[in-house]
Parts: structure tokens; C-alpha cells; sequence
């Protein structure tokens, strides 16, 4: 832990290797989420090989990178997936799968469910509501009955729910916190939908905005937020609520707001905020795109490239993290929401004074979570 922080210091100072590689293996996807573009990709012969993939692992691992996160399109169609965290978990990498859980369905097979319970550290599922109509609404094929089936099938890794807020779930907060109880898993995460595309070379969907939280179900989306926090602690649920219940409104808000303003600049008690993603993690897509986060655009190819060394020395990536240090962010920022809490554990860590009453407001569920959870 505290080699991790050194290195974290270190790297916010000068890059020297990502802490974590955020890499999408695969452009396909078997959802049709409404509220995601990538399903609308036609072209996917550009994606990365095995062997582009292959050479990704290799630089990884003799750069000391130990984290690595897999995610798409959908993680559980690329063809080479459980080879290559076979070959993952040889060289001891951390490795976080994102997944819909679509390769749940019945018969699902016991080799596959064990490559996962024996490779993977930590496993994220998507669930949106656990009523199934209105799953298949949102995410445009049925699916609760797979992620139930994961829960019973994954005891492996640590187990994550991920549940999308948008205009149309809020009555299913308190639900999806009763599922995580129900079927155990280790944590159950929120985030706000986000009406901006994170696939940089994929235009937006048309109509997402309908599905933003307008102002007038901001009292609802409150008190459903303070009943899921209420509920989770008493089932004894790990969940990301009461963080997310202090920068969720101005997150809808003020992220359409055009000009040179920020959501994060309306968080209550947040005086002094800082982004520390592209100083600690890369994320490269299935294209091979290297890009500072999934909001901002591409930086290069790191395709038959030494992509740490592209990392460190790039350019363009280091431009963004000198304007980034010095509060100077961009278009994209306004819709920040992925890496929006880590930034935000950082920026109070490092300015506890500045940001003091925004830490008072959330240490006591932080050092509860602590207590119960450790």
C-alpha cells in the first residue's frame, strides 16, 4: 500500500509507468443499452489482434504495471478472453473484468466459470433495475436473471454491482441494494448516466439527454438516494451512496452547462479539485487508441509501439496532465463520471484543510465502510 502511494506521488510529479492499464479487448457488444454508443459499431476490423494484445501484457508487465482492467464493447465475446487471463494470472497481474453478464445463461460452462473464479481479482457486473421489463428497456436485452446467476456462480473474485442513475431508475436504488444484499456481493456501485459519448471515435446517441435527472426529480432523486444509504447500511451492503449523494445534482446540473464551468465547481465543500488519472493509469481502446481517460480524445496509436514509453513521453498526454495540475480541464471534463471519485478521494486526501467541509460530510460513512468491510 504505501509502495503504491510513493508511486502514485511520484507519477503525479513526473510518469514513469501507469499504475493501472485500462484496456477495452474488444469493440463488440451484445447489449443495446440506451444510453451507450458502442453497439452501434459496425467496422471492427481495426480492433486489436491477440498478438497486439499480447504485446500490451508483455510492455505491462516489464514496466511493473500490476493493475489491469478489462472491459469493451462487452469483455465476454473477444474470442481469446480466457486464455489470456490464464496467461493473466501466470504473471500475477490484479485483473478487474467489466462485464453485462450476458454469458450467464443457463448451461453457461463450468470451464469458462472456473477460468473466472481462479483469474479475476475483482468481477463487475451491470445491473440497472433488477425489474426485468424494465432491464430489457434500458439495456435493450434481458438480463437480471444472468447477473443473479453470476452472483451464484462467481465466489472468486470480489463481486460488483454497477447501476447506470438516469431519469428512469431512481425508484430502483433501494431494489438494486436489496439485490446486492440477496445475493452477496461485495459492493454495490452508482454513477450518473452520461449524456456525452466515452467512445471518443463513436458519435453520441441521439435522444440520451432524455434520459438525464431533470431538475424537477431532483427531491425524489434525494430521498431515494438517502433511503438506498439508509438500507444498504442496514443490510450491511458496501455501496459508493453516500459519496455519490454529494456531487450526483450538480453532476446533472451544471454538466450541460456551456462555458467554461464545471460540475465539480458546484460540489458542495469542494474547494480544490484535482485530476490525477492520466498521471497514474492509461486507457487504451480496442483500437489502440491511447487516450488520457475514456472522455478525452486520442493521443496516438500505441499499435507494434512501446506504449509505456508513448505514455511517459507523448506529447499531446503530457500537455493535458501539465493543464490538468494547474486547474486548467477541458470540454469533455464537464461530463466527468467514471473517474470523477477517485479524483475526488485524492483531491480531499491531498487538500484535507481546503476541502474540509466536504470531508466532514463523508468521513463517518468512510470510516464506517472501513470498520464493516476491512
Amino acid at each position: 500500500m504505501l509502495k503504491q502511494a510513493w508511486h502514485m506521488l511520484q507519477n503525479f510529479r513526473e510518469p514513469t509507468a501507469p499504475l493501472t492499464v485500462a484496456l477495452d479487448i474488444t469493440s463488440r457488444c451484445n447489449s443495446r443499452c440506451v444510453y451507450c454508443e458502442v453497439w452501434k459499431k459496425k467496422d471492427f476490423s481495426a480492433d486489436l489482434t491477440p498478438e497486439d494484445v499480447a504485446r500490451i501484457v508483455d510492455q505491462s508487465e516489464a514496466a511493473g504495471v500490476r493493475n489491469i482492467i478489462l472491459s469493451g464493447g462487452e469483455a465476454t465475446v473477444y474470442g481469446d478472453l480466457f486464455r489470456l487471463l490464464r496467461d493473466l494470472k501466470a504473471r500475477r497481474f490484479h485483473v478487474t473484468l467489466l462485464t453485462n453478464a450476458l454469458l450467464f445463461k443457463p448451461g453457461v460452462s463450468q470451464e469458462k466459470v472456473d477460468i473466472l473464479n481462479e483469474c479475476v481479482d475483482s468481477i463487475q457486473f451491470s445491473l440497472d433495475s433488477t425489474d426485468a421489463k424494465q432491464y430489457e428497456e434500458l439495456r435493450g436485452v434481458p438480463g437480471v436473471d444472468r447477473v443473479a446467476r453470476a452472483l451464484q456462480l462467481i465466489h472468486g473474485p470480489t463481486r460488483a454491482l454497477s447501476c447506470v442513475v438516469s431519469s428512469e431508475n431512481l425508484a430502483e436504488i433501494d431494489a438494486i441494494v436489496r439485490f446486492g444484499a440477496e445475493h452477496r456481493a461485495d459492493y454495490v456501485g452508482f454513477q450518473p448516466l452520461n449524456v456525452a459519448t466515452v467512445f471518443f471515435d463513436i458519435p453520441a446517441l441521439e435522444g440520451k439527454d432524455q434520459y438525464l435527472v431533470p431538475q424537477e426529480k431532483f427531491a425524489p432523486m434525494r430521498a431515494a438516494l438517502k433511503d438506498g444509504i439508509r438500507l444498504a447500511r442496514e443490510l450491511g451492503v458496501d455501496t459508493n451512496l453516500a459519496q455519490l449523494d454529494t456531487w450526483i445534482e450538480p453532476f446533472f446540473r451544471y454538466s450541460q452547462v456551456e462555458g467554461e464551468d464545471y460540475f465539480f465547481n458546484h460540489v458542495p465543500g469542494l474547494k480544490k479539485f484535482k485530476c490525477i488519472y492520466p498521471s497514474q493509469s492509461i486507457y487504451i481502446n480496442a483500437e489502440g487508441e491511447m487516450t488520457p481517460c475514456r472522455l478525452l480524445p486520442s493521443v496516438g496509436n500505441i499499435k507494434g509501439k512501446d506504449f509505456i514509453e508513448e505514455w511517459r513521453t507523448n506529447r499531446e498526454m503530457n500537455e493535458i496532465r501539465d493543464n490538468l495540475k494547474q486547474g486548467i480541464y477541458y470540454e469533455e471534463c464537464k461530463t466527468c463520471y467514471c473517474q470523477f471519485p477517485p479524483n475526488l478521494i485524492y483531491s480531499l486526501i491531498r487538500d484535507p484543510i481546503s476541502n474540509y467541509q466536504l470531508l466532514r460530510h463523508i468521513l463517518p460513512d468512510a470510516i464506517w465502510r472501513a470498520r464493516k468491510f476491512a
